[in-house]
This record gives C-alpha cells, structure tokens and sequence, in this order.
C-alpha cells in the first residue's frame, strides 16, 4: 500500500488509487502490469468492507473513516484493468455499494453519509461501471 509519506504509516486510500492508476498508465501498452499494481489492486480487494465500500483511511491494521465513493469507484476501474474475472466479487460489492449512493438525476455522493454530490465521483463511477459492462474497454489510457 502507498502510504501518504515516508514518515507515517497511514495510507489515504484515494490517493493510494491515484498512484496505482498512475503507475498502470505509465505502463507501456500490451506490457504486463508491474507487480506494485498487483500487490496495490489486491491490497484494495483486501481491505473492502463488507458493504463493498472503500474507506477513507488505512492505518496498516484496519480501515477507518468514512465510506468513499471515489476511492470504490477507482478500485472498480484498477480492478478491471488488471484482472476482471478474478476481482469480479471484490468489484460486484462495490459496484452495490455505489448504487445505494447515486442521487438521481444529479451524480454519485461523496459517501453513503454525506449530502454532496460529487463530480470526481461521479465520473469515476459512470466509467467504473462502464468497464464492468465492457471489460475488454477498460483502458489505462483512459482514466479520467
């Protein structure tokens, strides 16, 4: 996990997303991914709560804070580019969780808690579960 810098040990989960995307986009195309985004996508996978949804924080034991919808967005986009049948679970979950926050007709809010709808979410979302719809278009290219 990407820690939010060399001298802590939390990890705030949208930017850890941000420098796995990052990382797959500087990937060269038809070249494999490199095994930090591997161990990056899995370590998501693995803190998902059991609603689906991301939390903010990671302090290197447990997960906490609020739900984000960013952050459960960006791991349903890293997670069909690097392996869309084998985080087809972890990405359904979140793809329910996101779900329960849509606030129709105006976008995704930032949190299942919260009362702002986010643009950034938002679009993450629409282009998350474009990608469960097409697996084959998920594109690192892409990321918006």
């Amino acid at each position: 996990r990407f820690r939010i810098h060399g001298a802590s040990g939390l990890t705030y989960t949208h930017s850890h997303c941000y420098a796995l995307e990052g990382l797959a986009m500087a990937t060269p195309p038809a070249t494999p991914y490199p095994a930090a985004v591997h161990a990056g996508v899995r370590w998501l996978a693995d803190v998902q709560q059991p609603n689906g949804a991301l939390l903010a924080w990671h302090d290197g034991v447990r997960a906490f804070g609020p739900d984000r919808t960013d952050a459960t967005a960006q791991a349903i986009r890293l997670w069909m580019l690097v392996d869309p049948h084998g985080y087809a679970v972890p990405a359904a979950a979140a793809r329910d969780f996101l779900s329960q926050c849509w606030a129709p007709p105006r976008g995704l809010r930032y949190g299942s808690e919260s009362m702002d709808v986010s643009s950034w979410a938002t679009i993450f979302g629409a282009q998350a579960l474009a990608w469960m719809d097409d697996p084959d278009g998920a594109d690192a290219t892409v990321l918006v």
